[in-house]
């Protein structure tokens, strides 16, 4: 029953990003996949590698499909456990834009992440805080980054192996390089399955409604796939 549920809850969001009235403009529809590799040294060490590549097929406002590759990201982070699941994170990505063009530029980032989980009843949410710091060939910006999410096993009371899973999860991003502000808000639905060598394989689907600050606002749907390996 809670397989069908959320597998419905996907399709049905699915379908209603596309065909309700939600989107005064054609939104950007875009496609990330990407593998991630968790290596713990010990009970408090780890550290996560990871390589993402995003493409787009349209661009926002417009029905011309045109798709391109949008970006390639190489992201590593070093993690401490703390007590109680409070976890703090340091880590760099090198991302490359426009890779495949003679105009692409560069992002260097440097994220400050701390991890932290709550409890009302049955309920489990895990919270992330992130500061990034974005330095770009002629610029840089200042982000703050707040994301809550649930995940809940579709068969039985735990994520076990073999067996299947749902997630939910929204994101509030406040960007600024003291010129300029905006506020963007990432809401996501998934699904996932957990292998018996406890690797999983993970499909998003992600609602982005930036520059909400202004009166220009931009939404984004991306699909996501993502493998998890753990060594």
């Amino acid at each position: 029953m809670k397989t069908i549920f959320f597998i419905r809850l996907f399709i049905y969001f699915l379908l209603s990003t596309s065909t309700i009235g939600l989107f005064s403009q054609t939104p950007s529809i875009r496609w990330e996949s990407g593998v991630s590799v968790n290596k713990e040294f010990n009970r408090k060490w780890s550290l996560n590698t990871q390589l993402y590549s995003r493409q787009i097929l349209n661009e926002y406002q417009s029905d011309k499909v045109n798709a391109f590759t949008d970006r390639i990201d190489i992201r590593s982070f070093l993690t401490y456990s703390l007590f109680k699941q409070r976890k703090l994170s340091l880590g760099y990505m090198y991302r490359r834009l426009r890779p495949l063009d003679f105009i692409g530029s560069t992002e260097h980032r440097i994220t400050q992440q701390f991890v932290f989980f709550s409890k009302a009843k049955s309920i489990r949410l895990a919270h992330r805080i992130r500061l990034e710091e974005r330095i770009f060939n002629e610029d840089f910006f200042l982000r703050l980054r707040y994301r809550f999410s649930y995940d809940k096993p579709l068969q039985g009371e735990t994520i076990d192996p073999g067996e299947y899973y749902g997630l939910i999860a929204n994101e509030f991003l406040y960007s600024s390089n003291f010129n300029m502000d905006d506020l963007q808000n990432r809401f996501s639905i998934g699904i996932g399955k957990v292998f018996k060598n406890k690797q999983k394989l993970q499909f998003k689907l992600l609602h982005f409604y930036s520059d909400l600050l202004t009166e220009t606002r931009i939404q984004i749907i991306q699909f996501e796939t993502v493998y998890f390996f753990r060594l």
